[in-house]
């Protein structure tokens, strides 16, 4: 769409987002009215020290990991957020087939409170590099400067043939 029509992409975009927030007020309350007291067992403090500790472990690691094998900025960026944002999907779907609805309960849900704290602390990770990127000072020395040729002619000079200077073998 961005590159058809770029002039309705931010008008799609502003659109979706509004869609996205005024459903989600809905979809919330549905949810809650769903699980009713059970959401206690959901907002208990162990598990939401779980769901908060598990994406920032990934975040974390891959970070590390990536540092440990000398991977550039840009490259333990990000290896850090796909580690972080992995197997929600995946959770999910073993939590369903592995186990009956009566037996797993409101923890089915556990997936769902893992991928809010994992967004959120995506978006604070992401804030972080950016104010670090802004923060950090340039190095002068690998800075690129580049300089417009201003004659054709110095441009499109050839290059000097090399002269033999050794006499080997009659040459």
């Amino acid at each position: 769409m961005n590159e058809k029509k770029p002039q309705y992409a931010r008008l799609i975009i502003k659109a979706g987002m509004i869609v996205l927030l005024v459903s989600s007020v809905p979809i919330i309350a549905l949810f809650v009215a769903s699980v009713g007291n059970s959401i206690l067992i959901i907002l208990s403090p162990p598990l939401l020290g779980t769901s908060a500790l598990m994406p920032f472990i990934g975040f974390l690691l891959g970070y590390m990991l990536s540092s440990f094998f000398k991977l550039n900025d840009r490259c333990r960026r990000t290896v850090c957020m796909e580690t972080g944002c992995q197997n929600v999907q995946l959770c999910s779907t073993i939590l369903k087939l592995a186990f009956a609805p009566d037996v797993i309960g409101p923890l089915f849900f556990f997936p769902f409170l893992y991928l809010v704290f994992q967004l959120g602390e995506g978006f604070l990770l992401i804030l972080a590099f950016r104010v670090h990127e802004k923060l950090k000072k340039p190095n002068d020395t690998a800075k690129m400067i580049y300089t417009a040729v201003d004659d054709l002619a110095q441009e499109t000079k050839p290059p000097r043939p090399l002269r033999n200077t050794s006499k080997i073998g009659g040459y």
